[in-house]
C-alpha cells in the first residue's frame, strides 16, 4: 500500500479476478476435487491472465467444532466422522502457494457458517430434510428450533466468537505469506438490519481487522459492506471505513442497478434482477461506482459476472447474455478506477463450465489492461458535492448521483470529475484540522479543484454556508435532473476545464496507462468518429487488438482530427497507447 493504492514492483497494482469457490462447494467432499485438479485450475487461471482469486469458504470447514482448528487431532476426527475429505486444508495451502507462484495472489473471506445440519458440502443430506429425519452435517452453531442457514448473526456472542477466533487462526496461520493479498471483512455480504447501522458495522469490522492485525500486522484487509455488499450510500461503505482498514470490496452486478424494474419483473423468481435493459447498460455500474471516487483507499469488485442472466437478458441466448455481462463489468470497473474486477465464477460447477469460453475471451482481452495498471482518478479537477440521500436511497444504492453520472458519461469526463459528500466534508473539516470547517473548506477546495457543483437537496446547511465563502467557483444546482449537459459543459470550460463535445455522447472514452477503451453504451451498432481528450504529454499510437494502427500524434492532435471505430451496441474496442520517438 502507498498513497490509498496497491503497489506491487513499484507501481499501481490492478486485477482482472474471479471466485475460485471449490473449497466452498466440492473440496470437502468430491473425490474429483484434489491436488491434480488444483494444479490444473491455476494453470487455466494463470493462462487467462488473471491475477488475483477470492477464496470462499465456510467457517465449519475450518473450524468444524468450537475452537477445534487444523492441527488440533480433533479436527480430522470430525472430518472422519462427516465423512469429509481430511486433505481439505492442505489442498487449500497448496492452491494458495501454488498461485502465489504464478504470481495470483488469493484473498480468504467467510461466506458461510455451520447452522445447517442438512448442508451437503458440511457432511449432511438434503434429503434427510424433506424426510424429517435428523441432520448430520457440521452445524455446531445451530440451535434446536432455529431455521436453519448459512448466514451468521453478530448480536449472537457466541457465533462472533466463533467468527473472530477463525480469522484469528487464519491470520496466525498465514502470518507473512505474500501469496495472500488480504482477508476480506466482516464476512460475505451482510444484511440484516443489525449490522446495516453503522456504528454497528463499524465496531464489529473495526474488532476482526484488529484481531487479525495482531496475529499479522502487514496483513491487508478488505471490507464487504451491508446491504447485501452492494450499499455505496452509506459512510462506513464510503469515505470513514471501520479504521484500520486497507481496502473496500463491494458486490456489483449488472443486472442489479439502480435502474427501473421492467413490466415482467413480477413474473420472474430474481424480479431485483428484471431491471431495464437500455437503462442499465447506460449507466447503472457507472452510478454505483462514481461515489468511491473521492475516497482514499483502493476498491474491487468482489463480484459480478454472468450471475442472473436468465432474468436480465431472457432473449438472448445464455452465452451472449453473459459475454454482454462479463464485458460490461471488465469495463465499467475499470473506467471507474477500481484496481479489480472480480467475476463470480463458480469453477467445478456446471454453470460455471457453460461459460468457460466465454469468461476465457474476456478475461484474455482484459488482463493485461488492469495489470498495466488503475484508471487515475486522483486528477481530477471538478468535484460534485451532494447528500447521498437527496432523492430517496433505495435497495443500499445512492440514486442521488445519477443525473451527474448521466451528464459525466455524455461528456467523457470520466477521471476529471470526483463524488464528495457533505458528511465526507464534515468529518474532514471538523474531526482533522481544529480549525473548523470554514478554513479546512477554504484550504482544501481551493487547492484542489478547479471548479465545484453543489447540489443543494438536503445539503447539510454547515456545508453550504461554508461553500457559500470559498474562492472557488461553484455551480449551485437544485435540481440535478434538470441540469441540462449544455449548461454543465459551458460551467466546466468558463473554469478551465476541458469538455469532449465532439465524440458521441453513446460512446464511453476511457483513459488508462497504457490503453484507451471505447464502449458504446448506448445507441445502435455503427462506425463513428471518436475524438479523444487524452491526458498525456508527448507523441503516442494508437493500436487496435488487431494490431493495426489508427493513430500516431499528440493529444491535442488526437482531439482535432479523431479517428474512427466501429464499436458495436454494449461492446467495446481496446487500444494500446505506446510512446513514439518524434520524427
Amino acid at each position: 500500500m502507498a498513497d490509498g493504492k496497491l503497489v506491487a514492483a513499484g507501481k499501481p497494482f490492478a486485477f482482472t479476478g474471479m471466485n475460485f469457490t471449490d473449497f466452498m462447494l466440492g473440496m470437502s467432499i468430491r473425490r474429483d476435487l484434489n491436488r491434480e485438479s488444483v494444479a490444473a485450475a491455476v494453470a487455466r487461471i494463470k493462462e487467462w491472465k488473471v491475477r488475483m482469486v477470492r477464496i470462499p469458504l465456510n467457517l465449519g470447514l475450518i473450524q468444524p467444532a468450537e475452537g477445534v482448528f487444523p492441527g488440533n487431532p480433533r479436527w480430522e476426527e470430525i472430518y472422519k466422522r462427516h465423512k469429509l475429505k481430511t486433505d481439505f486444508f492442505r489442498n487449500l495451502e497448496y492452491f494458495i502457494s501454488l498461485a502465489g507462484d504464478h504470481g495470483i495472489y488469493s484473498v480468504l473471506e467467510i461466506h458461510g457458517v455451520p447452522k445447517d445440519p442438512y448442508r451437503y458440502f458440511l457432511g449432511g443430506t438434503p434429503a434427510d430434510r424433506a424426510a424429517s429425519k435428523p441432520g448430520k452435517a457440521i452445524a455446531w452453531l445451530y440451535s434446536e428450533g432455529d431455521k436453519p442457514t448459512t448466514f451468521i448473526d453478530m448480536r449472537n456472542p457466541r457465533e462472533c466468537r466463533a467468527l473472530e477466533e477463525t480469522f484469528r487462526f487464519l491470520a496466525r496461520h498465514f502470518r507473512g505469506d505474500s501469496n495472500i493479498l488480504g482477508f476480506e471483512v466482516p464476512y460475505n455480504e451482510p444484511h440484516d438490519a443489525y449490522m446495516s447501522i453503522p456504528a454497528n458495522y463499524n465496531r464489529i469490522t473495526g474488532r476482526i481487522i484488529r484481531l487479525i492485525q495482531a496475529e499479522d500486522p502487514d496483513r491487508l484487509t478488505f471490507s464487504m459492506p451491508p446491504a447485501w455488499g452492494h450499499d455505496n450510500a452509506t459512510w462506513p461503505a464510503t469515505f470513514l471505513p471501520p479504521e484500520g482498514l486497507s481496502g473496500g470490496g463491494p458486490h456489483f452486478y449488472v443486472g442489479n442497478g439502480p435502474v427501473p424494474l421492467r413490466a415482467d419483473s413480477k413474473q420472474s423468481r430474481e424480479p431485483w434482477l428484471c431491471r431495464d435493459v437500455e437503462l442499465t447498460f447506460d449507466y447503472a455500474l457507472p452510478a454505483v461506482l462514481f461515489p468511491y471516487s473521492g475516497i482514499g483507499y483502493p476498491v474491487f469488485n468482489g463480484e459480478g459476472g454472468e450471475h442472473g442472466h436468465r432474468s436480465f437478458l431472457p432473449r438472448l441466448t445464455p452465452e451472449e447474455a453473459a459475454s454482454l455481462m462479463i464485458e460490461a463489468n471488465l469495463v465499467q470497473c475499470y473506467a471507474a478506477g477500481l484496481c479489480g474486477a472480480v467475476q463470480w465464477t463458480m469453477w467445478s460447477e456446471k454453470v460455471f463450465r457453460q461459460f468457460e469460453k466465454v469468461y476465457a475471451e474476456q478475461y484474455s482481452r482484459f488482463g493485461d489492461i488492469y495489470a498495466a495498471g488503475p484508471v487515475d482518478w486522483s486528477r481530477a479537477e471538478a468535484a460534485i458535492i451532494q447528500n447521498p440521500a437527496a432523492v430517496p436511497i433505495n435497495n443500499g444504492y445512492n440514486f442521488s448521483c445519477i443525473p451527474f453520472v448521466r451528464l459525466m458519461l455524455d461528456l467523457h469526463l470520466g477521471g476529471r470529475l470526483r463524488y464528495l459528500t457533505d458528511d465526507q466534508i464534515i468529518h474532514s473539516g471538523l474531526t482533522n484540522v481544529s480549525a473548523g470547517l470554514e478554513q479546512v473548506s477554504d484550504a482544501a477546495m481551493d487547492s484542489c479543484y478547479k471548479a465545484l457543483i453543489v447540489d443543494r437537496r438536503n445539503l447539510d446547511s454547515r456545508v453550504e454556508q461554508a461553500l457559500k465563502k470559498i474562492k472557488t467557483p461553484v455551480l449551485w444546482v437544485d435540481d440535478a435532473s434538470r441540469l441540462t449537459a449544455e449548461e454543465f459543459a459551458a460551467f466546466l470550460r468558463e473554469n478551465a476545464i476541458p469538455v469532449d463535445t465532439k465524440s458521441p455522447a453513446d460512446i464511453q472514452i476511457v483513459e488508462g496507462p497504457e490503453h484507451l477503451i471505447l464502449y458504446r453504451r448506448r445507441g445502435e451498432s455503427s462506425a463513428a468518429t471518436v475524438y479523444p481528450l487524452l491526458q498525456r504529454k508527448g507523441i503516442f499510437s494508437l493500436a487496435g487488438e488487431d494490431g493495426a494502427t489508427v493513430f500516431t500524434g499528440d493529444a491535442e492532435k488526437l482531439h482535432n482530427v479523431g479517428f474512427k471505430a466501429d464499436v458495436p451496441k454494449w461492446r467495446s474496442r481496446i487500444y494500446r497507447i505506446a510512446a513514439t520517438d518524434p520524427e
